[in-house]
C-alpha cells in the first residue's frame, strides 16, 4: 500500500487520540457542510485517485486498526457488565472489521470534498490540477473542518453510561447509533443514490456503507447528552398514589 502524502485527505492527529474520544475536535463550531440535490459526479471521479490513496495510507488503518480492537473490547466488558440487560451496542458494532470502518470514513471523505468542491466553485479539472486560488481558500478550509466533524463523530459512543439516575441505574445515552433519531436525521439517503461507493470501498456488510452530516449528527447528540444530564440532576418528582 501506498504511503505517500495526498493533496488534500486530512489524517488528523486526532486519530491518535481516539481512546480518549477526541476531545480537542468536541466543540461543534462549523455549519454543516452542503448536501446538493445533485452532486457533480465528474467531481466525484475526478477525486477518486486521492480517495483511493488515502484509503491505502499504511499509517491510517493501522491508527483505526487499533481504535477498532479497542472499541470491540470496552464495547465487550459492557455487554458484560450488563447482567442480562440487552445492550444492542453502536454503529461500530454493526461493521465487520476495521477495513470496512475504513471504506466508511473513506466514503464519506469522497462526498465531503464533492459538496467542499461545489461550495468552492471547483469543477473536474480545477480538482484535479488543484492550481485555483479558491482550492487553498475556500475548499481546503471546508474540507478540514468537515472531516474534524467526522472524527469528533468516532469519538461519540452511545453506549458510555452518562451518570446514574436518582435511583442509582446507569443513564445510557441511546440504544444504537445506527437506530437512533440522531442517525436518522443525519443520514443522507438520497446522496448515497446519487453517490455509490467506489469499487474499492465495497464493503463486506452493505449496509455499513452510509453518507452521514456529522456535523448534524454531533448536535442533534449534544443536545441528547444534554437532556440526559438535565433528567439525572433534576429527576421528575413521583406522584403520590
Amino acid at each position: 500500500m501506498s504511503s505517500r502524502t495526498t493533496p488534500w485527505t486530512v489524517r488528523s492527529t486526532c486519530l491518535g487520540a481516539l481512546a480518549v474520544f477526541c476531545a480537542a475536535f468536541a466543540l461543534l463550531v462549523v455549519e454543516s457542510y452542503a448536501s446538493f440535490d445533485q452532486p457533480d459526479l465528474a467531481v466525484y471521479a475526478a477525486v477518486e485517485a486521492t480517495i483511493r490513496q488515502d484509503y491505502e495510507n499504511p499509517k491510517q488503518d493501522g491508527i483505526l486498526q487499533n481504535f477498532f480492537e479497542q472499541h470491540r473490547e470496552e464495547f465487550k466488558k459492557i455487554v458484560e457488565g450488563g447482567r442480562g440487560k440487552a445492550i444492542k451496542g453502536n454503529w461500530i458494532d454493526r461493521i465487520d472489521d476495521a477495513d470496512d470502518l475504513i471504506k466508511l470514513l473513506s466514503y464519506n471523505k469522497a462526498s465531503i470534498a464533492v459538496a467542499c468542491a461545489e461550495q468552492a466553485k471547483l469543477d473536474a479539472a480545477a480538482m484535479k490540477t488543484l492550481d485555483n486560488p479558491a482550492y487553498k481558500s475556500d475548499f481546503l478550509p471546508c474540507f478540514e473542518k468537515q472531516t474534524h466533524e467526522m472524527v469528533t463523530f468516532l469519538g461519540i459512543d452511545n453506549t458510555y453510561v452518562m451518570g446514574k439516575d436518582s435511583q442509582g441505574k446507569p443513564l445510557f445515552l441511546s440504544a444504537d447509533k445506527f437506530a437512533s433519531k440522531c442517525e436518522t436525521s443525519a443520514r443522507q439517503r438520497e446522496r448515497e443514490k446519487l453517490l455509490k461507493p467506489y469499487s474499492f470501498l465495497e464493503a463486506k456488510n452493505p449496509e455499513s456503507m452510509r453518507l452521514m452530516s456529522f456535523y448534524q449528527y454531533n448536535l442533534c447528540r449534544a443536545l441528547e447528552a444534554y437532556n440526559v444530564a438535565y433528567a439525572a440532576a433534576f429527576p421528575p418528582e413521583r406522584k403520590k398514589k
